[in-house]
């Protein structure tokens, strides 16, 4: 366990981790291809993205067997932290690669990290100290349990809960969704709702955030938009490309 990473700064890195957040059905993945085809036109071309849970991975499984409905809703703190801590697991087994990647000057962009964590297991606890409480656990079990590397910069893509639902009936069928068209979080509204109103908090109250209204009205913007608004909202953070030369 490295508990100096619970205070580590990230100036001692050459890399740059970028975190694409959102509720389901937000289009973090069309982002995050968006974003990655943007910065390699701006001259950054050491780039490796990642998407959480890794629904390919093994270490995905209990994720998996949770979000088709092979376990029940977590009733009490203690299996809402032992959901959250399949989702870190999942994450830290591929802490040391990330970290090597920033060490060398790679450019990470990851669909998910930490907060989504606290957002959507947060989102199940009405208690707002307990909330916080867990929060603090996230932190100390993926940050220096897990030793993950911390994000420069997180991007929340705020979308509706209404709209978002109607994206996720566009999505492609996913492998470990099977017949479903919504996994068991995707089915509840009221989880979506509370983990956007998370997401928006910690969007407000941390200056590495920056929220991305991605809604035109009632309906999406298109995502050429999108992506355009997210790189003129985290340009200014991103360091100089690299001469090739």
């Amino acid at each position: 366990m490295n508990l100096r990473n619970l205070l580590r700064k990230n100036s001692d890195r050459k890399g740059f981790f970028i975190v694409i957040e959102g509720i389901d059905g937000s289009g973090k993945e069309t982002q995050l291809l968006g974003l990655e085809a943007r910065l390699r036109e701006k001259g950054f071309d050491d780039i490796t993205t990642y998407d959480f849970p890794q629904y390919e991975e093994e270490t995905s499984q209990q994720v998996k067997d949770y979000l088709t409905d092979k376990g029940g809703k977590p009733r009490n703190l203690v299996e809402i932290a032992q959901l959250g801590n399949y989702y870190s697991a999942d994450r830290g087994s591929v802490a040391h690669q990330i970290q090597e990647e920033l060490d060398h000057g790679k450019i990470i962009i990851s669909n998910r990290y930490l907060a989504s964590n606290k957002a959507f297991q947060g989102a199940r606890i009405k208690n707002s100290i307990l909330r916080t409480m867990y929060s603090w656990f996230v932190n100390f079990m993926e940050y220096g349990f897990y030793e993950l590397p911390r994000e420069d910069i997180t991007v929340f893509l705020d979308v509706s809960v209404e709209k978002a639902q109607e994206l996720i009936l566009k999505k492609k069928k996913r492998e470990y969704a099977g017949d479903q068209l919504k996994d068991k979080n995707e089915q509840d509204l009221e989880l979506q709702t509370n983990a956007r109103n998370i997401y928006l908090k910690f969007g407000h109250q941390n200056p590495s955030w920056v929220v991305v209204n991605c809604m035109d009205k009632k309906d999406i913007m298109s995502a050429k938009d999108i992506t355009g608004n997210v790189y003129e909202a985290i340009k200014q953070y991103l360091p100089t490309p690299q001469d090739p030369s």
